[in-house]
C-alpha cells in the first residue's frame, strides 16, 4: 500500500505563516467592518437630524408663506388631472427642472408657481404633502439655485462646467490611488493595500455621484453646454 509523503518542513512553516497572516487580515477586516457599521449608523442618525433641520430652516428662509403653504399644501394646491404621470426623487427633479428650463430659462420663479406648472403639464407628486415633497426634491437638484427673493429659485447652466472640472479632479484622484495600490501590492504591504482599497472605493463612489449629477444636468439642459432654453 502506497504511503503519502509528508510535506516538507519548510512548506509546513510557510503554510503556518500564511495562515497567521490570513487570520490577522481577517481580524483587521472584521474590526474595520464593525467600525464602519457603527459609523454608518451614526451618519444615518446625523443625516436624519440635518434633513429635519434643513426643512425647518427652509421654512424660515423662504418666508412666512412657506410655513403655511407646506403645512396646508394638501388642500391648497390644485388637484392633478386624471391619468397624470406620478414622479418622485431624481425623476421628479429632472422633469421639474427640464420643464422650468423650457418655459423660463434661467429666470427666477416661486416654488408654488413652479409646482403648479408641473401639475398643469400632467405630472403628480407623491407623498402625504405633495408641495413639501416637491420643494424638498427640487432644492436637491444640481441644476437649481436659490433666487434673490425668499421662495424663489432658478436654474444655473454654468454648473455643468464646474461639475465637469470636479469629475476630472476625481478621476485623477482615482488614478493616483490605482498607482499607489499597485506599488503597495508589489511591496507586499498588506495594511497599506487595505487602506488604499478603502480610499479607492470612497473616491470611486464620489466620482459616480458626480457623474450621476452630470447626467441629471444633461437631462435638464440638453447635451449642449448651456445656451438658450429650448423653445424660447
Amino acid at each position: 500500500m502506497a504511503t503519502s509523503t509528508p510535506p516538507h518542513a519548510s512548506l509546513v512553516r510557510a503554510a503556518a505563516a500564511e495562515e497567521e497572516r490570513v487570520d490577522r487580515a481577517l481580524q483587521r477586516l472584521a474590526h474595520r467592518r464593525d467600525t464602519l457599521a457603527a459609523e454608518l449608523s451614526d451618519l444615518e442618525t446625523q443625516m436624519g437630524e440635518l434633513h429635519e433641520r434643513r426643512r425647518l430652516l427652509a421654512m424660515l428662509v423662504d418666508g412666512p408663506e412657506a410655513a403655511e403653504g407646506l403645512a396646508a399644501s394638501a388642500s391648497a394646491v390644485p388637484s392633478p388631472r386624471a391619468g397624470v404621470t406620478a414622479v418622485r426623487g431624481r425623476e421628479l427633479r429632472r422633469v421639474a427642472a427640464r420643464l422650468l428650463w423650457e418655459t423660463s430659462g434661467d429666470g427666477e420663479v416661486h416654488y408654488r408657481e413652479w409646482f403648479e406648472r408641473l401639475l398643469a403639464a400632467g405630472y403628480a407628486v407623491g407623498g402625504r404633502d405633495p408641495l413639501a415633497s416637491f420643494l424638498t426634491n427640487v432644492r436637491d437638484s444640481p441644476a437649481v439655485v436659490r433666487g434673490a427673493q425668499p421662495g424663489f429659485y432658478r436654474l444655473d447652466p454654468s454648473r455643468r462646467a464646474a461639475l465637469a472640472a470636479r469629475i476630472d479632479e476625481q478621476l485623477a484622484i482615482v488614478e493616483d490611488l490605482e498607482r499607489a495600490l499597485a506599488d503597495a501590492r508589489a511591496l507586499g504591504d498588506d495594511d497599506r493595500v487595505e487602506t488604499l482599497r478603502a480610499e479607492r472605493r470612497a473616491a470611486t463612489a464620489a466620482r459616480r455621484r458626480l457623474e450621476a449629477q452630470a447626467e441629471e444636468l444633461a437631462a435638464v439642459f440638453g447635451e449642449d453646454d448651456g445656451g438658450a432654453a429650448a423653445g424660447l
